[in-house]
């Protein structure tokens, strides 16, 4: 998770409204239906026209990987880390398929990124367990209004804004902040579990990405539901 490059380098940008933390809806767990196989987890993935009209800019850049990254180093607020992500701490290594995809409006200059991850297990009770084991509500619940510094990111604050965490679904926000103020800029974040599949949906921009990251969301079930044998 970055910083916007043209906030790091200095170029002007006028702050939006600080991030509203709305309770959005995310689509609801579907334990039954066919298993999505490896060979089919990239289909779940938006194009970057279609997260474009969703988020309303043109995205010019792209990065995939087919391994989930390690999240960013938060030092002593590690116990925090899978905020800044999710990564491996929360996909694991028990997946049978697993896609990621990062979109930014510029590859230099950008002001909006749009991640997607997925990843396909043996079933549903596997994809529930490694969501769970990683979005432990008692111990997130501690990262609620943290304020982290992630190594190698110098100058630049998250402060983690906890919505919402269910056994099968979870929503909260990394604001950026400024000595300690926030500066209108954020990530959204919606992640989840449908059928055999754990997925998140992640939106970085100034103002409020929330609603965007929940359409991703349920776009991305959605494609879930379309899998068939």
């Amino acid at each position: 998770m970055k910083a916007p490059r043209r906030l790091r380098f200095g170029v002007g940008v006028a702050c939006l409204s600080t991030l509203i933390a709305g309770f959005l809806p995310v689509a609801a767990a579907d334990s039954t239906g066919v298993n999505v196989p490896a060979g089919k987890v990239e289909s779940l993935l938006l194009s970057s026209d279609a997260i474009g009209d969703i988020v309303g800019v043109t995205f010019e850049w792209q990065k995939a990987n087919r391994r989930p990254y390690k999240s960013g180093d938060l030092g002593k607020d590690s116990a925090c880390a899978l905020l800044t992500g999710p990564d491996v701490e929360t996909f694991g290594r028990d997946y049978t398929g697993y896609r990621f995809r990062a979109d930014r409006d510029d590859a230099e200059n950008w002001e909006f990124t749009v991640q997607q991850r997925v990843a396909a297990y043996a079933d549903y009770d596997a994809a529930t367990a490694a969501f769970g084991k990683a979005f432990n509500k008692g111990a997130l619940a501690k990262c609620n209004g943290t304020i982290a510094t992630i190594k190698g990111e110098t100058g630049a604050q998250w402060r983690f804004r906890i919505q919402a965490i269910s056994p099968t679904s979870a929503r909260w926000v990394a604001d950026q902040l400024e000595n300690d103020e926030p500066i209108g800029y954020g990530c959204s974040n919606v992640a989840g579990v449908t059928r055999n599949v754990l997925f998140s949906a992640k939106v970085c921009q100034y103002g409020n990405g929330g609603p965007a990251a929940a359409t991703i969301a349920e776009r991305i079930t959605s494609q879930v539901a379309g899998v068939r044998a």
